[in-house]
């Protein structure tokens, strides 16, 4: 976690420690929940706060959800999990994006604090974005919250500031996964009409 610390300001949350675990997700969130980088480019979430989240992700993708114990989550409202199947390893870590689904990230939970996002947080994270969507909307992100693309990727849309606006994290979970699902169905350049609803409870 210290290295994570060095490369990121901590803007709230608890200073890094070498005494304390971050090899679990019990650990990670009793030790390190409430950890907030660069005022919410990154966040590790409480116990209270993964379950809450996690129940976000159930309403979308309960097939998902069964298999995740979130224990973070970054500005752009993807989130950071530990995969609890029983892998070849024991387990893994994972990335989930409810427009472009699950993608596994290699190594543990130490080796995502460690090296994953101190070596690539800059460029998995959009820090560049960030910083120039904080300065343009002087917007202070919360746990509940992200930058949502207006337009998404899969209609074209694109990664900038102008296409981005504040949005509670269960609108863009709900939205983001209903259009992924949808257009699933779709044959490659065929017109589209989506029906949105409320996500199951």
């Amino acid at each position: 976690m210290k290295r994570l610390l060095q490369k990121f300001r901590c803007s709230s949350g608890i200073s890094a420690d070498a005494s304390l675990r971050y090899d679990s997700p019990i650990s990670v969130a009793e030790n390190f929940g409430g950890l907030v980088l660069e005022g919410g480019l990154f966040r590790i979430y409480t116990r209270t706060e993964s379950q809450a989240v996690g129940d976000i992700v159930a309403q979308s993708d309960r097939a998902l959800a069964s298999h995740v114990e979130i224990v973070g989550g970054d500005w752009l409202g993807r989130f950071w999990a530990w995969d609890t199947r029983a892998l070849d390893d024991g387990g893994g870590v994972t990335f989930l994006d409810p427009g472009e689904g699950e993608f596994e990230v290699p190594g543990d939970l130490r080796d995502l604090f460690d090296k994953v996002l101190p070596d690539m947080g800059s460029e998995v994270l959009e820090l560049d974005l960030y910083n120039e969507w904080r300065v343009h909307t002087g917007t202070k992100l919360d746990w509940m919250s992200c930058a949502s693309m207006i337009v998404p990727f899969e209609l074209g849309g694109e990664l900038v500031v102008s296409n981005l606006e504040l949005t509670d994290l269960s609108v863009h979970w709900g939205l983001a996964s209903q259009i992924s699902q949808q257009l699933r169905q779709v044959d490659p350049g065929a017109s589209v009409r989506f029906s949105i609803g409320e996500a199951d409870s």
